[in-house]
């Protein structure tokens, strides 16, 4: 009886750091979405690209830090970081789509961007980000 009792204990306990973890993950990708819609709303008011790009960028990253974590996600750089936002979404759309911007795109004076289809990807990432059971 004591090993059936300490099993149904373990179970226990395993369930609610389960529910707990998930509660945290949609609760952290909640909370960026709302950012997004900000960001979004801003950036139909002051249409400045760089400005957008910087805000999109750092929202991202605050929101991998918050999911995975953060001395795995934290040090990811480069194209290497376009993987990784890559890793939960069907298509590349970082690394070779609209999203590859994040890359060096915060840092140059200049850059061409369709706003609207980074915000959405932002937003696609958010969603799969959140749902992903290994996250």
């Amino acid at each position: 009886w004591l090993l059936l009792i300490l099993l149904c204990l373990i179970a226990a306990i395993a369930v609610y750091y389960y529910r707990r973890r998930r509660q945290r993950l949609a609760s952290a990708t909640w909370q960026a979405r709302l950012l997004l819609r900000q960001i979004r709303e801003d950036y139909a008011a002051h249409k400045d690209t760089q400005r957008l790009i910087k805000a999109l960028s750092s929202l991202l990253r605050r929101t991998a830090v918050s999911l995975d974590e953060r001395r795995s996600v934290a040090a990811i750089t480069g194209e290497d970081w376009l993987n990784y936002l890559d890793a939960t979404l069907p298509e590349p759309g970082f690394s070779e789509g609209p999203g590859r911007v994040l890359e060096s795109g915060p840092y140059r004076q200049q850059v061409a961007v369709d706003a609207d289809a980074l915000i959405d990807l932002c937003d696609s990432w958010l969603l799969h980000a959140g749902s992903e059971p290994g996250r």
